[in-house]
């Protein structure tokens, strides 16, 4: 439910903006699925979220968009809410 809730927000302000968004949902290891999913529908550009993790937190279960950050080879912005 959280991830077709998160699809709808972002299908939300992509067309506000006049962008076009391809919608996909796909289920296991976040940065892994994130980056096959990438891969496999060619995507341009990788938008992802920050969640502010403390350094601690980091440190300890590490961060998947630092992961996907560091493992795909496609361009990924990393977008940090204020």
């Amino acid at each position: 439910r959280f991830g077709q809730d998160a699809i709808d927000a972002v299908r939300e302000m992509a067309e506000m903006r006049g962008l076009e968004c391809e919608e996909i949902l796909v289920e296991g290891v976040p940065h892994k699925s994130i980056i096959v999913a990438s891969d496999e529908i060619e995507a341009d550009l990788i938008v992802l979220g920050s969640t502010g993790m403390t350094s601690l937190e980091r440190a300890l279960i590490g961060s998947e968009s630092q992961k996907v950050l560091l493992y795909s080879e496609r361009p990924v912005l990393l977008v940090h809410e204020p």
